[in-house]
């Protein structure tokens, strides 16, 4: 079992306990707030590192939205957050034709990845041309 398959089991529970429920809010107010000069009308966003899928449920404004994690236990977590598609999948392999999505996201995962170099670039290919990237 992976750190992520085993963080899984309480994940959510810990977002919810402070000062992590407020780091969070806060979060997801600022992301609200910088995504809302980004038109996302029909758009598909993928949020890479989607965990349980709180960030792009709280974000959803009628966009297509497609949650990609490597661990199984957290996008079994993400069946609950009614995202249009869950996919198991590493971010520096993306099962992804060029130029799909409008927006990426990539929220508190970047830190994790031991090729950041492979996973921008993988990032990049999958925007298409007037998309954008969020990654904190």
């Amino acid at each position: 079992m992976n750190l992520w398959d085993w963080k899984s089991r309480f994940y959510d529970e810990g977002r919810g306990i402070f000062p992590f429920n407020l780091i969070l809010e806060k979060e997801v107010r600022n992301l609200k707030e910088l995504l809302s000069q980004v038109n996302r009308d029909k758009e598909w966003m993928l949020d890479l590192g989607t965990g349980p899928g709180l960030v792009p449920r709280r974000l959803h404004n009628g966009s297509k939205i497609v949650g990609l994690d490597k661990s199984i236990g957290m996008i079994a977590k993400a069946q609950t957050a009614r995202l249009d598609r869950l996919i198991i999948a590493d971010a520096n392999q993306l099962p992804f034709k060029p130029d799909t999505f409008g927006l990426v996201t990539a929220i508190g995962i970047f830190e994790y990845q031991k090729n950041p170099t492979v996973f921008l670039a993988e990032s990049r290919c999958v925007l298409k041309s007037h998309g954008r990237m969020v990654l904190t």
